[in-house]
């Protein structure tokens, strides 16, 4: 079951309390992709946090180019348009204080306690409820612009459907609609306010406080390897610190999938 529950630009505007983070702020009924339509505006000089939102996407994606689907009206489906001042390497802090943002403003605007599961992923109820894809834009060895998209299960029930078993959303877990007007703001607000402290060493301490398998037995698959051992953190450019057979090897942001 799905209630509608749409977001309204003007009272997002009027409600919103950041330096940077949807200043400049465009919402659409139905578009292709909000990461699509953030870089055409990147590419023409959008101003720094500008955030393209939309009720419904016909080409949702994810991470690994998976398809990302949900009904109209019934999920945050956003993107950030950045313009970070930091070397390519360090771009995987985008989607760590994304994800921090993400766990913040769910607990602040529905009382869910959430997880980070590395690379991008926010997990609650053991599910997942949220994604993050970040894509960059690098010339010369500096980066142009980033675009950090998150989309978030909220107000529509994944019971009963192909996704129950690895999915979740926030209606399923706390048995009522919640806003999603609330749940953006807050969402919003915790980016704008990390987001000019992404190259601070806490970001890590941070990150690392709200992941969900710290210290846990994890296998990593990549392609047909698999790597076992125990996930003990990330480095500060977001690699996977994997302790095997008393040794620590730094697993790289890539075509991974994580279980446990």
């Amino acid at each position: 079951m799905m209630t509608a529950d749409r977001i309204h630009q003007q009272q997002l505007l009027q409600n919103l309390n950041t330096a940077v983070i949807g200043r400049d702020l465009h919402c659409f009924e139905s578009i292709d992709s909000t990461n699509l339509v953030a870089r055409q505006y990147a590419e023409q000089g959008a101003a720094e946090g500008t955030v393209i939102i939309a009720e419904h996407q016909s080409s949702g994606r994810g991470r690994l180019n998976r398809s990302w689907i949900s009904p109209p009206q019934s999920s945050i489906l956003c993107s950030i348009v950045l313009y970070p001042d930091v070397m390519p390497e360090y771009l995987f802090r985008i989607t760590m204080l994304a994800s921090i943002a993400v766990v913040d403003a769910l607990h602040a605007a529905t009382g869910i306690s959430a997880g980070i599961k590395w690379p991008n992923d926010i997990y609650a109820a053991d599910k997942k409820i949220c994604g993050i894809l970040t894509e960059v834009d690098c010339a010369g060895g500096g980066v142009r612009f980033a675009v950090v998209g998150i989309g978030l299960n909220v107000n529509w029930s994944l019971k009963g459907t192909e996704l129950e078993r690895e999915a979740t959303s926030v209606v399923d877990i706390c048995g009522h609609t919640c806003s999603r007007q609330k749940i953006l703001l807050e969402l919003l607000q915790h980016l704008d306010a990390r987001y000019s402290r992404m190259q601070d060493a806490s970001l890590q301490a941070e990150w690392q406080k709200r992941c969900m398998h710290m210290g846990r037995k994890v296998q990593i698959m990549t392609g047909q390897d698999i790597l076992q051992g125990t996930a003990r953190g990330i480095s500060d450019t977001g690699h996977l610190l994997l302790e095997s057979s008393g040794a620590v090897q730094e697993i790289i942001c890539g075509d991974l999938s994580l279980r446990w």
